[in-house]
């Protein structure tokens, strides 16, 4: 019987040195992450680790509204691109300063998702999903098609080369390890942010969404608003990462940013690494991006299109083989059974499957 008293006990304890065990592992990988660029004076090497932060922290935001909101968001690189003409758009046409311009394409390309979903979020099936594809088609032919939009200049299906003033008040930097930091301060940012989310109540109201929304709406939880807030936040912030790559990339084109091959990256990332984990899309970038960007560059000269059908080889396999993602199949490798996450509670009901529940 005294043992038995004193399992509640033991189990905080495992818990809490589970959870020291966890900050110690983040805290080296933090200090990994900050001495790599300062290792390699590569400008190869420095666009694989900024395109790998980069991808992380777009996953990461997707998996707000796909993952733990359990959404079918097939199309949401569309608030990427949004985000990225906004910045540079009011940079060059305006002289505002992208630090500014990337907060006002975060909020006005929310309120663009929120539109999108106040239209969709109400209604059974892949209607958002779709809805996310038609607005990125709609938006890369009518980029493609003019040269000016809204008496901005955008260069048609050319594209545009983003102006060099330089400094830190514009956000170019001749060290394009500078993007690298920003972008890696915002994933940290992020990430810690996601964790707290997943311990509060608004994280507890989208694990009732993602598992069954009627049976969440019959209980009182707000399912119509709590998908719109993280829709909001989702989007905000893919917004913000791609006004922070136009500055990066200095050049883009419609056909490339409001590409669905973009799309689809960011939702794999987060797929493959583990859908509603806080550090499944950082790991499923951490592994997937070099992976690709190596094929890319070694093998495209090699046989056109080869890159990518190794790439959907590898991917194929890892679906059928890690279904519940990277981190899942690894902790069940090394004993643990049970991987607390979002999609675990009911991984095969999604958000978009069932029917929204009136509140």
């Amino acid at each position: 019987m005294e043992f038995l008293a004193r399992v509640p006990m033991l189990a905080w304890w495992e818990d809490k040195c589970v959870e020291k065990k966890k900050i110690i592992l983040m805290i080296g990988l933090v200090l990994i992450a900050i001495a790599l660029p300062l290792g390699f004076n590569n400008s190869y090497l420095s666009h694989i680790l900024f395109m790998t932060v980069y991808y992380a922290f777009l996953s990461s935001s997707w998996n707000l509204v796909g993952g733990f909101a359990g959404q079918l968001a097939i199309g949401n690189g569309v608030y990427v691109g949004i985000g990225l003409y906004i910045t540079i758009g009011f940079f060059m046409g305006y002289g505002v300063s992208p630090w500014i311009g990337i907060l006002l394409a975060g909020l006005l390309t929310g309120l663009v998702s929120m539109i999108l979903g106040c239209a969709t979020f109400r209604l059974s099936g892949s209607y958002y999903g779709l809805s996310t594809v038609a607005l990125l088609n709609i938006l890369r032919i009518w980029f493609s098609e003019n040269d000016r939009l809204f008496g901005l200049f955008f260069g048609g299906s050319a594209g545009v080369r983003v102006t060099w003033i330089g400094g830190w008040k514009w956000m170019e930097f001749v060290d394009k390890n500078v993007y690298y930091f920003i972008m890696l301060a915002l994933l940290l940012l992020l990430l810690v942010g996601t964790y707290w989310m997943s311990k509060s109540k608004f994280g507890y109201y989208l694990l009732a969404i993602s598992t069954n929304q009627n049976a969440a709406a019959s209980l009182g939880v707000n399912v119509y608003g709590n998908k719109l807030i993280a829709q909001f936040i989702s989007a905000f912030l893919m917004a913000i990462g791609g006004g922070i790559y136009g500055m990066f990339i200095i050049y883009t084109d419609p056909q490339t940013i409001f590409s669905f091959q973009v799309s689809f990256n960011i939702m794999l990332m987060a797929v493959f690494g583990g859908r509603g984990t806080v550090f499944g899309p950082l790991i499923g970038s951490i592994i997937l991006t070099p992976f690709y960007e190596l094929l890319r560059i070694n093998l495209s000269t090699v046989l056109p299109g080869l890159p990518m059908a190794l790439y959907g080889l590898m991917l194929m396999l890892c679906m059928q083989f890690m279904p519940k993602g990277f981190i899942d199949t690894v902790l069940r490798a090394v004993g643990v059974r049970k991987l607390k996450t979002f999609q675990s509670a009911h991984p095969q009901s999604g958000g978009e499957e069932n029917e929204v529940g009136r509140t």
